[in-house]
């Protein structure tokens, strides 16, 4: 088992960082009129989250038996510790856990039409307001695990060096982008007629020479 270069008891620990994240967004959700609606709702997302995570883990990871454990949040510090966190799966998992996005659809439906699409029990939490902010799931991450196994504050840094690198990607796609809609409009652009590359061979371009005309050059 090799998932992201994690071992699978790493795998573990990534999923219950993961889990932590999200707990606490639910537990520090305070919207107007509407907050505790989505805390419930958010809450059976998560609970739903696990059990797919749990059921599907031995078919993810490709080990037969494999079980996943859920741990408290202080057993999942001993469980870390004892796994050299010193090491670069650590911030491996810290930078999965700061690009996983809680409340994606867990299934499908069908449409009108009969078509499978995502499933819409969740789609009150896939907005700005009601979703999991960046800033807020970084915030959860730094307080409960940087500043023993790595830097203080360190998914901070991740994130700004991550946002920095997307950047100028995005600004290279643009402009290759760009590129090719340039050639693309190029080639659908009318062109004169060109000559022709001829073939000199005798044989191929052989044309009879007519009194008062020159052979082709």
């Amino acid at each position: 088992m090799d998932k992201l270069g994690l071992s699978l008891e790493q795998t573990e620990i990534l999923y219950n960082v993961e889990y932590y994240k999200t707990l606490h967004d639910i537990e520090t959700t305070s919207i107007p009129i509407t907050g505790e609606a989505t805390k419930e709702l958010k809450a059976a997302w998560l609970e739903e989250w696990k059990w797919f995570i749990s059921d599907g883990f031995e078919s993810f990871t490709q080990v037969k038996d494999a079980e996943m454990y859920w741990y408290s949040a202080e057993e999942l510090l001993q469980r870390i510790a004892k796994l050299s966190p010193q090491k670069p799966w650590y911030r491996l998992i810290l930078l999965e856990a700061m690009l996983f996005d809680s409340y994606y659809p867990l299934g499908v439906e069908k449409d009108k039409k009969g078509k499978d699409v995502p499933c819409k029990k969740y789609k009150y939490l896939n907005n700005p307001i009601n979703g999991l902010k960046k800033s807020k799931g970084d915030r959860s991450l730094n307080e409960r695990f940087t500043g023993i196994y790595c830097e203080k504050d360190y998914v901070t840094r991740l994130r700004e060096s991550y946002d920095k690198r997307m950047n100028e990607l995005n600004e290279t796609l643009k402009a290759v982008i760009t590129s090719l809609s340039i050639a693309a409009v190029v080639r659908l652009l009318p062109s004169r007629p060109r000559r022709p590359l001829l073939d000199r061979s005798p044989l191929r371009w052989w044309v009879p020479i007519l009194p008062g005309s020159t052979a082709p050059r």
